[in-house]
């Protein structure tokens, strides 16, 4: 992981959750940049239902993690998810990982409320 990955992740958990949504929906479909805020957070829950078990299967065996600070517990989370995806959509998504808590995600199965 670089300076600058480390700096957008840094970033990415200073944000609270819709923007967060926002910023995965974003991140996973460039071309919709200009949807309306709620658009964008539908989208973003929706990327996020459509990956869970992906996120389980690659994240959840490793119960390491769930002791790390925030920023190192964001990385790990990035480099594992930095293979199947692009950077700037591992990243955001790993910040909302660790915000929405990954406890939720791998002993509920779910990101869901």
């Amino acid at each position: 992981m670089t300076e600058q990955d480390l700096r957008r992740i840094e970033n990415m958990l200073a944000m609270d959750e819709p923007e967060l949504l926002m910023e995965i929906a974003r991140a996973s479909n460039a071309g919709i940049s200009f949807h309306s805020p709620e658009s964008l957070l539908r989208r973003g829950k929706a990327f996020l239902t459509e990956i869970q078990s992906q996120l389980r299967k690659s994240i959840c065996h490793r119960q390491d993690l769930l002791d790390l600070p925030e920023v190192a517990l964001a990385g790990a989370i990035f480099e594992i998810l930095s293979v199947p995806f692009v950077p700037v959509l591992a990243t955001v998504v790993a910040a909302y990982l660790v915000k929405r808590g990954l406890r939720k995600l791998c002993e509920e199965g779910t990101l869901n409320e």
